[in-house]
């Protein structure tokens, strides 16, 4: 009795498709010792049961032909090696697969420096790609739907702040002082150099990372007048009053204010 073997690809959602590799691919074979239409309908009965155990796979089937009528086919043993699956790589994630897959990593911004001129400030990206304001016309708020679950860890913790240590290295900004400003940043739908006459003072010092401000709980959205007007008060306290001594208080303060009530 001839053994002939028939590779049978199921798909689920498919019907199974028998190849005879042996035999002649022309007319019905049942009166040559073949499978025949007999074999295929008992085929399609195994076909239609291993669907319902299996979702998909490539297997082999040893047959004995012709089929009896008592006879179904055998499926092969397990411990019989089957094609390798080639596993998709990996995808790479540094805080999160949400976070930094779907764009940069960094943000970029133009922000006011020292003696009014422009820069580029970085920070880690925490906003949705698509909902990023590159001129920070609208000032970020509690539970801001902009900002992603990885980014809120890292505006919470301040950790979006530290890409700007790149800027101290080139010469834009200082360790401590006033906390630079987007073009576009507003108070009450005003820039703030309008809402606040010495606001270009602030200027006259290289932003820093951190700021008297900033140790004093002064950040977060700017919703009003006001909020703005302490934060200029004290970076002109600052700027007025620098010593060395006093950055090294500031410095030493700022860990205790990296997690903070306003930082969101």
């Amino acid at each position: 009795m001839r053994v002939t073997r028939l590779r049978i690809s199921l798909r689920r959602g498919t019907q199974a498709e028998a190849e005879d590799e042996g035999g002649d691919q022309h007319g019905d074979r049942s009166g040559e010792g073949g499978i025949g239409e007999q074999g295929i309908a008992r085929l399609s009965d195994v076909v239609d049961d291993t669907l319902d155990a299996r979702p998909t796979f490539l297997s082999e089937l040893l047959v004995h032909e012709p089929l009896g009528r008592g006879r179904r086919p055998e499926p092969a043993p397990r411990n019989r090696q089957r094609p390798a699956l080639r596993a998709a790589p990996p995808r790479p994630a540094v805080f999160g697969p949400e976070q930094f897959l779907e764009g940069p990593i960094l943000f970029v911004q133009e922000r006011m420096g020292r003696n009014n001129t422009t820069y580029r400030c970085y920070k880690f990206r925490s906003m949705y790609v698509d909902q990023l304001d590159g001129k920070g016309v609208a000032s970020t708020a509690r539970g801001d739907c902009r900002i992603t679950r990885v980014g809120r860890f890292l505006r919470l913790t301040s950790i979006d702040e530290l890409p700007q240590l790149f800027n101290v290295l080139a010469g834009d900004m200082s360790l401590v002082g006033p906390r630079p400003h987007a073009l576009g940043s507003r108070a009450e739908g005003s820039l703030f150099w309008d809402l606040v006459p010495d606001y270009w003072s602030r200027h006259s010092m290289k932003p820093g990372v951190t700021g008297l401000a900033q140790v004093r709980g002064l950040r977060g959205a700017t919703h009003s007048r006001e909020d703005i007007e302490h934060r200029v008060a004290a970076d002109l306290e600052y700027i007025n009053g620098w010593s060395l001594w006093l950055d090294i208080k500031i410095l030493a303060k700022t860990p205790l204010v990296v997690i903070h009530r306003n930082a969101y």
